[in-house]
């Protein structure tokens, strides 16, 4: 899985890959800042883990010179803590909240559920008016498809 996660609207892009290739790594991000863009956010710097999909010229040439590339600190995931909650969130509320009998199954839900969302502070304002394509988390957290 490979998540972008904005820092200040937690608008969330992800999407279930089939490796962690550099080639798969630099298309996510074309399709996650497609994502961001059509929603009004202009990206000025990217954090990834140390992967060497991350790592790797292709995605630095993709990121492109406009953009300031940082790393998390190794065996740190607090660095990266917006997404290490998209983690937990999507593990408890869609992962584990049902039974799949393989990981294709599992796949196919979320490519047709929760292909872009955004992460919502639930004591916000726009928490309590919910829209027809979101829904409130057994944890309060209000997930979106994003207008993409």
């Amino acid at each position: 899985m490979h998540h972008a996660v904005d820092d200040y609207s937690r608008l969330a892009y992800s999407e279930i890959l089939a490796d962690e290739r550099q080639e798969a790594a630099a298309g996510f991000w074309q399709r996650a800042q497609t994502c961001f863009a059509d929603t009004g956010i202009t990206v000025t710097a990217v954090m990834t883990d140390n992967g060497s999909c991350y790592r790797s010229r292709l995605f630095k040439a993709t990121l492109g010179q406009h953009l300031k590339h940082r790393f998390t600190r190794p065996y740190r995931p607090q660095t990266n803590s917006k997404v290490e909650r998209f983690n937990r969130t999507l593990t408890q509320e869609w992962a584990d909240a049902d039974t799949y009998y393989s990981d294709e199954a599992r796949a196919a839900t979320y490519k047709t559920c929760y292909t872009t969302i955004i992460i919502t502070d639930p004591t916000s304002a726009s928490a309590a008016s919910p829209q027809p394509n979101e829904f409130t988390t057994s944890r309060g957290i209000t997930l979106r498809r994003c207008p993409v």
